[in-house]
């Protein structure tokens, strides 16, 4: 920063300089000249590609409001409840904003701290290992909105039947089970496939008991959209024959993607080996 010397000529000159450089860090913090009584001020600027003006929020008297921004639009928001203070992946903290009845108590400032609006974002690392149980299918649940991407680890899936594995996704209307498009190609040293399915991402394996490895990951495609691709690569072994499978698919939803299930195309076999970990981010 420049120093200001005691003959400086124009002191103001270097010192709005000086607020010019920090003004990054001004964006989203207080703004004591907007806040009276209830209602806090906060200065606007460039943040998370989003150009944000100068603004108020008239809080509720006698509560404690979380202030957030959305990371996806800049919008600015307060509540009494933590739902959006606790989705990190979504909203960046401000403020914890205690009232009285006429006026604002306390105000802390959460915009340098894990989640901060000027912080790091710590995501959750997963939902945990799940076992694949015995039933038709498999539904992981609880992935927070805004999600971007999620990548599941298998580690010998098998079924009791020769139907294929696939993956669906879910958004707030449930789980969806058609317009997926893509395809599975599968090879082995003696032979290869090419498998189309709509009804979801198609899984390498069409053997009873052939247990699955490998990866799938769903990435969203944007970070306003609900249109996502999967991409899988698993390798099969019954025992007897190998094979590895590539799978990329798309499919579009209407909300968030919130759910996942894995099932197989006949919809009748039934899980009987392994488990699925689940990591977010």
């Amino acid at each position: 920063m420049q120093n200001i010397s005691g003959n400086q000529a124009s002191p103001e000159i270097p010192i709005n300089e000086n607020f010019a450089s920090l003004e990054w860090a001004a964006c989203l913090t207080r703004n004591p000249v907007t806040s009276s009584g209830l209602v806090l001020g906060y200065y606007g600027g460039f943040w998370g590609g989003f150009t944000i003006a100068d603004g108020t929020l008239s809080l509720p008297a006698s509560s404690t409001s979380y202030v957030v921004v959305n990371r996806q639009t800049g919008a600015v928001s307060s509540a009494t409840a933590t739902t959006n203070w606790n989705k990190p992946e979504s909203y960046a903290r401000m403020f914890e904003v205690i009232t009285g009845t006429y006026t604002i108590s306390s105000v802390k400032a959460y915009h340098g701290g894990v989640n901060g609006a000027h912080g790091i974002l710590a995501l959750p690392v997963g939902l945990g290992v799940s076992s694949v149980g015995t039933g038709s299918s498999l539904d992981i649940a609880g992935i927070p909105t805004g999600t971007n991407r999620i990548t599941l680890a298998l580690d010998g899936v098998s079924t009791s039947g020769s139907s294929r594995v696939l993956l669906q996704l879910g958004d707030s209307g449930g789980i969806e089970n058609t317009l997926y498009t893509g395809a599975l190609t599968e090879s082995s040293s003696a032979s290869s496939n090419w498998v189309n399915g709509t009804a979801g991402a198609i899984l390498a394996g069409a053997t009873a008991g052939a247990k699955r490895y490998g990866t799938i990951t769903i990435l969203r495609q944007h970070p306003t959209s609900f249109l996502y691709t999967i991409t899988a690569n698993v390798y099969a072994e019954d025992g007897v024959s190998g094979f590895v499978g590539t799978t990329v698919c798309h499919k579009g939803l209407n909300t968030d993607l919130i759910s996942l299930r894995l099932t197989t195309v006949g919809g009748t076999e039934l899980f009987d080996n392994g488990t699925v970990n689940c990591f977010i981010g």
